[in-house]
Order: C-alpha cells, then structure tokens, then sequence
C-alpha cells in the first residue's frame, strides 16, 4: 500500500466567508511601550544626577571660600581724620524689625590716646533705636565697642522668602564730654557676619547726608534660602497631589485599593511639619510659603486620607 501524501491544507473559512485572522499576542507592543516609557525616566534620573552633583560641587566651593565676615563699606582714607569707626552688623531680626550694630572707635590721633587710654575725651552719636543715641568716651578709659540697634524698613517678614529690608545707620563724633564740641574728621568702614541675609551697603555722599557718616544698608534673602524655599513649595504640592492621584485612581477606574497608600498619606502629614521647621530663616507662621504650600498640602493630604478611610470602609461593606 502507497504512503499517503500529505499537503497542507487551507484554514475552513469563518462564517460569513471571511478566513479566520492568526491569533497575535499584544507581549511585543506592551513590551514596546514600557521601554519607550522607561527610556526617558532613565534619561531624567541621568540628568538629575548630573545636574545635582554640579550643584554640590557648586556649593561646596562657594561655602569653603565665604568669610565669616563679610565687607561691605571699605575704610576710605581721609586727610586729617581723628578716628576711624569701624561698624558691623552681627544680627538681622525681621520679626522685632531691627539690626543689631556692632561700633568700635579707633583713635587715628595719638595725642588722643596715651597707654592705650583715652587723653582727650570725645563722643560718638547714632541713630539707635530704643537705646542711648550719644556715647561718651572719658579721659583715662579704655576704648570700648558699642552695640546698638537701628530699625528696618520695607517689606514685612511675611513675604518670606521674597521680603527685603532697609536701614540706615548715622554715625557722628564730636570734641569733649559735654553737649558743645567741634566735629571730628571720622573714616568709617562697615562689614557684615550674618550669614542669613545678604546685605549691601552704600556711603552717601556729603550731599545726601548733611549729618556726616550715613551708610545706607539693604538686607534681601541669600539665593540659596530663596531656592530651597521654592523647592519646598514644589516638593509639598508634589507629596500632596500623588496621594490625592491615587484616590483618583481608584474611584474612576475602580482598581483595588493599595493598602501601602495609607503609609504614605500618614507619612507625609506627619512629615510636612519637619518640612516647614527646615526653611532657614525660621519665618513665623501664617507668611507666603504657608499660604501658598503648606496649608494647602496638610489639606489636601487630610481630606485624601479621609476618603481613603472612607472607600476601604465601602468595599468592606460590599464584601461583607
């Protein structure tokens, strides 16, 4: 008996005449997607990466060669000068709206001094606020600083990080110990150890300031306090919305509810508040960054919380 042959044969025809389509699996396209969307998340975290070592790198050189004292106002040589004042501003309190003032008087004259004590006495006047305005150096004692406060003026606290701050510090010295005395010829210098503030500074001319010495002096927010407070805004929004996005998640397109988001909900409220207490400076509560971030996102990562609670106690009762 022959071997029978055999020939492939056509696939039956579907109803209707119609040749059934091969089946496909959707595995390749699927596989397709998520390596074009893991693609560009790698490109990120690469860029991140490189983008924030810079920054450190950035910072650390800039840190190594800042001064703890910083000058502002160099001392100007002036002919015939009797004393050189040197200033300084050690605080900058936003809060009482005040700048605290460091003056030491250094006597140029030597007739003036003799053993490292004062011959001829001599008065130096400022603008304190709140304090003595006339300091008086008498005969035999030794030279010592004075500090003192001016006010500031301009912006308000509560516009943290974008709030900035104006002085002005008046300083005159005057021949002897009582009300009468000629003016001395003074050489100021000013300089500046806050770190939280970036200050300048500008000696008027005798034109401006007919008093004599007037050294007008602005206070602003350093760049980094200004950056590390926009990111905390941007950071607090971003913890906020991706809770509220899971409950979004879940009530429209009806998944099961991932246990891990309750973690990450009571996590971020309780860390919001460390958050807030990190923004150098330390401003009161109830400014900008508040209004803008902060309130908002302990709400929103509350009421999320809620409704989470609320939607496991559902299906619970569903289930039931």
């Amino acid at each position: 008996m022959a071997p029978t042959r055999q020939t492939d044969q056509p696939a039956p025809d579907a109803p209707g005449g119609e040749s059934a389509a091969p089946a496909t699996s959707d595995a390749p396209e699927r596989r397709r997607g998520l390596v074009a969307i893991r693609r560009p998340v790698v490109v990120a975290i690469v860029l991140g990466a490189v983008v924030g070592i810079v920054a450190v790198g950035a910072s650390v050189v800039f840190l190594s060669q800042r001064n703890v004292s910083e000058e502002l106002v160099p001392a100007t040589a002036v002919a015939g000068a009797d004393l050189r004042v040197d200033l300084s501003i050690t605080a900058v309190d936003p809060v009482l709206g005040e700048a605290r003032v460091r003056l030491l008087p250094v006597v140029l004259d030597q007739e003036r001094m003799e053993s490292g004590l004062v011959r001829e006495g001599f008065r130096i006047l400022v603008n304190a606020t709140g304090g003595e305005n006339s300091h008086t150096f008498e005969p035999g004692q030794p030279i010592q600083a004075i500090e003192y406060s001016v006010a500031l003026t301009g912006s308000s606290v509560y516009r943290y990080p974008l709030d900035r701050y104006d002085a002005a510090l008046v300083v005159l010295a005057a021949d002897g110990t009582g009300p009468e005395g000629e003016p001395l010829v003074v050489e100021y210098s000013l300089s500046s150890s806050v770190l939280a503030f970036a200050l300048d500074a500008d000696a008027l001319e005798p034109g401006e300031c007919p008093f004599g010495g007037c050294i007008a002096l602005e206070a602003a927010r350093p760049v980094s306090t200004v950056g590390y407070a926009l990111w905390f805004v941007v950071l607090v929004w971003g913890l906020a919305l991706a809770g509220l996005g899971v409950i979004l998640l879940v009530a429209r397109r009806g998944v099961e509810l991932p246990l891990w988001v309750f973690g990450y909900l009571v996590g971020v409220l309780f860390a919001l508040p460390p958050l807030r207490a990190s923004l150098p400076g330390s401003p009161p509560p109830g400014g900008l960054v508040d209004f803008a971030a902060f309130y908002w996102a302990v709400a929103v990562v509350g009421l999320t919380l809620l409704g989470l609670v609320w939607l496991w106690m559902r299906e619970a009762r569903h289930a039931g």
